[in-house]
């Protein structure tokens, strides 16, 4: 029997004298659960929102995964609306056990024009985020390179939503970099992720195009820097060249820039750039979110990134690079040992050798032999639980707490 209950999305704004707050709630037929997705802007500038092409990509794949039309209160942009169905259908394709194509149900299909010409990017202030910036403004400024405006840094993301006091440390920190290459800062604060409606591996880059579509009154163009490069492409994934530019509209342009590069041959680049490199921030598993730990998967491997290039004590870090560093370094994810991957090809390119390069490649080794273990066992505990279930037991928390 076909359910033809629909899901519910609105959204409501209300100002207060610092900031912009957008609450997106989403409900559904027959169900009393009210799910609010909160976007707040620290910027009392910003116009109206006319179409809803950037708050229904805080939903979308959750919508996706319950397999229900969506009626959207508000309009949709036709090349938005367009879009958001053929990205619907790229990830039903990859992920057909978890997505499903649902219909987009808005009151109207309508056409807008960009009130804008101006370019807003991304920026956390980690290394593909300053590439693109770098790479934009400065490099390929006569070859099509865009004139960054402003960068959009968001609490919800790499710094937790409720962490209000470490998130204003890092956007001071985020801010004299860009000051120094002339470039606006934008703040805004969301719970999208914090609510885990969907998996942030297959959903970062729809939440960030969520974001920035907020500021669509005034920006035309959003460049997102690229993960993964074109020659080593992680299919599907959260943010690529495949999709990303289908997350734009009518009002908004998303692109996806610098997958022509590899993070390594990006780390090069910067480190023409010293006051970039100085403000660097990648660490998303340290204490301090204001600062790089040093020593986490994602430290180490931009560590080697540098390292690779040629410099062992790039300033972002408070020591040097040393191999014993290594002596802890896990891949967790294929994203991740690709990413040591390039590392190893960027050095055998360069034909050059490094007292390092044969532990990294250990470490590969061994990450490979551990991600496919890991899948193993979490299908075991997917199966232990589905046993339990079916024989009116009740799972426990270790089979139940399944990584999606």
């Amino acid at each position: 029997m076909t359910d033809n209950r629909q899901l519910h999305f609105e959204m409501q704004e209300r100002r207060t004298p610092d900031s912009v707050c957008r609450e997106l709630t989403l409900t559904a037929d027959g169900e009393s659960e009210r799910i609010v997705v909160e976007h707040e802007i620290f910027d009392t500038a910003v116009g109206p929102l006319t179409v809803m092409d950037g708050p229904v990509q805080s939903v979308l794949m959750h919508c996706m995964t319950r397999g229900r039309p969506l009626r959207i209160h508000g309009n949709l942009s036709a090349s938005s609306f367009y879009n958001l169905n053929e990205f619907q259908r790229a990830w039903s394709v990859w992920r057909p056990n978890v997505y499903r194509r649902i219909d987009l149900i808005p009151d109207a299909v309508v056409d807008e024009r960009p009130r804008s010409t101006r370019t807003i990017q991304a920026f956390s202030g980690g290394l593909d985020a300053s590439f693109t910036l770098v790479s934009n403004k400065y490099l390929n400024k006569d070859q099509g390179g865009f004139d960054v405006s402003a960068g959009l840094l968001v609490n919800g993301f790499d710094v937790p939503y409720e962490d209000t006091s470490g998130f204003a440390r890092l956007a001071e920190r985020v801010k004299r970099t860009l000051d120094r290459a002339g470039v606006e800062l934008k703040l805004m604060r969301t719970n999208s992720k914090a609510l885990a409606l969907q998996g942030w591996m297959d959903s970062s880059a729809l939440q960030l195009s969520a974001c920035v579509h907020q500021f669509a009154n005034h920006y035309g163009r959003t460049l997102i820097g690229s993960s993964e490069p074109y020659e080593a492409l992680i299919i599907p994934w959260g943010s690529s060249p495949i999709t990303d530019h289908l997350l734009s509209g009518d009002m908004m342009t998303i692109v996806h820039d610098g997958a022509a590069y590899s993070r390594t041959e990006k780390a090069e680049v910067l480190l023409g750039f010293p006051f970039m490199v100085e403000g660097l921030k990648v660490c998303w598993e340290g204490h301090d979110p204001e600062k790089n730990c040093g020593l986490c998967e994602k430290c180490l491997r931009t560590r080697l990134n540098f390292a690779a290039s040629g410099c062992n004590d790039p300033p972002c870090f408070s020591d040097a690079f040393d191999k014993r560093m290594l002596s802890g370094l896990v891949a967790q994810s294929a994203l991740q040992v690709s990413e040591l991957e390039g590392v190893v090809r960027f050095v055998r390119r360069k034909r050059w050798s490094y007292p390092w390069l044969n532990a990294l490649r250990r470490r590969i080794w061994l990450s490979r032999l551990a991600i496919p273990i890991k899948r193993a066992t979490r299908w075991n505990e997917i199966r232990g639980w589905l046993r339990a279930k079916r024989s009116g037991l009740r799972p426990t928390m270790a089979s139940a707490s399944v990584d999606s």
